[in-house]
């Protein structure tokens, strides 16, 4: 629906101020091993790489949620201003994930 003109503007207003979200780009080599740390508290999350941290928002989760851990070339974005772009970003080669371990405890 927010190809339609006349509905885009409320929609994305709506969208946006339901839709909770924060990211930041991985400046890391990721053909190389690295350990990823989410802490998720009530108050906000924080998001290391190797000990180093990426990102810190108030930005939480509302629970009950799970894990899932995927790799993906496509995007969506929304600005403030009601702009939006769906896309895939180009895949110069054969690209996977794997992972060493997964643990989840409680803080």
């Amino acid at each position: 629906l927010l190809g339609v003109p006349f509905l885009a503007r409320p929609l994305g207003r709506i969208a946006r101020a339901r839709v909770r979200a924060a990211e930041a780009p991985l400046p890391h080599d990721l053909t190389s091993w690295h350990t990823y740390e989410l802490e998720w508290r009530t108050g906000g999350c924080t998001f290391r790489v190797d000990g180093g941290e990426v990102l810190a928002t108030p930005v939480a989760p509302t629970p009950p949620v799970g894990f899932v851990a995927w790799v993906d070339n496509q995007y969506a974005t929304a600005s403030p201003d009601g702009a939006h772009a769906f896309g895939r970003l180009e895949v110069p080669g054969k690209e996977w994930l794997e992972l060493a371990g997964v643990e989840i405890r409680p803080l």
